[in-house]
């Protein structure tokens, strides 16, 4: 597995955190998430491809889609 990206996660419970990863053979990418040291970079990730549990990207699509959405507070500009 190839990490393409992560995002990282801190709390006063621990670490974690979620990795993207690519298969090298078929290409096919799926988000994996777990608890890591946060100590080292290249350790985490590697904790992750290795024992991280695969995230359902409908279900966390289902949660995003629950979250409030604000309207913009940024004013629209017009070109001259």
């Amino acid at each position: 597995m190839k990490v393409i990206d992560t995002v990282w996660f801190t709390s006063e419970y621990g670490n974690a955190g979620i990795a993207l990863v690519e298969d090298k053979f078929t290409k096919k990418r799926k988000l994996l998430a777990g608890a890591i040291s946060g100590l080292n970079q290249e350790m985490d990730e590697k904790i992750l491809v290795d024992w991280g549990t695969e995230v359902p990207i409908p279900a966390l699509q289902a949660l995003i889609d629950k979250v409030e959405k604000k309207p913009s507070t940024r004013k629209k500009v017009k070109a001259r």
